[in-house]
């Protein structure tokens, strides 16, 4: 894989300028075929996704995706520890935590647009024998969708206030429940603070 990931990298400072200049733009120019040849060359290490940006430390980021799977996130990770000095770029090697409102825009069966705020869900932690976590997310906005949407709304809420690596290294499982257990109640807690909480589990 070393070969592979050097020839990325040599692929990317060649076209760092190109890159940025996407980035700045602000017409409608058509940067397909530059998507399309990131693409592949993501692709070619499994199934990845990246996405490329105005950076919050640095003037622009990259962030490669495992989409959740354990696995693609050692790939990524050799990917970016074998990054040459980029001084303009911050690098992930998964999706990092991102600060925002909880809402975000989904579509039902009928391809109609709504907007579902996941500020007012709430969640309990219960935590396995292996260490890792499971999950019970109470979200009544989310009962209109049939389920493989309201499952990947879920997961998507989950992975960014998580991060991706923290998502894999410590959630198993993602439950949406329409009520807790009487056993659970005491321990219902809002969405908002499900990292703090999950990190909060390694200082027990």
């Amino acid at each position: 894989m070393k070969e592979q990931i050097d020839n990325f990298w040599d692929w990317f400072k060649a076209n760092e300028s190109i890159l940025i200049n996407a980035i700045q733009s602000t017409s409608k120019s058509d940067h397909s075929s530059l998507v399309n040849t990131l693409d592949n060359l993501v692709l070619s290490f499994g199934r990845l996704g990246w996405e490329i940006g105005h950076g919050a430390k640095k003037p622009f980021f990259m962030t490669l995706s495992p989409n959740n799977n354990r696995e693609l996130l050692s790939v990524t990770k050799s990917i970016m520890a074998a990054a040459p000095m980029l001084k303009s770029w911050e690098l992930n090697a998964a999706k990092p935590p991102v600060e925002w409102n909880l809402k975000f825009e989904v579509l039902d069966d009928d391809f109609e647009e709504h907007t579902i705020d996941a500020s007012v869900w709430h969640q309990v932690l219960i935590q396995r024998s292996n260490g890792s976590i499971n999950v019970l997310l109470q979200a009544d906005n989310l009962s209109f969708l049939d389920e493989a949407t309201q499952m990947r709304s879920a997961d998507m809420v989950v992975t960014s206030i998580l991060g991706e690596e923290l998502r894999i290294d410590k959630i198993n499982k993602i439950k949406l429940v329409d009520a807790f257990d009487t056993k659970h109640q005491y321990r219902k807690a809002p969405i908002h603070i499900l990292r703090k909480q999950v990190l909060g589990f390694d200082e027990k």
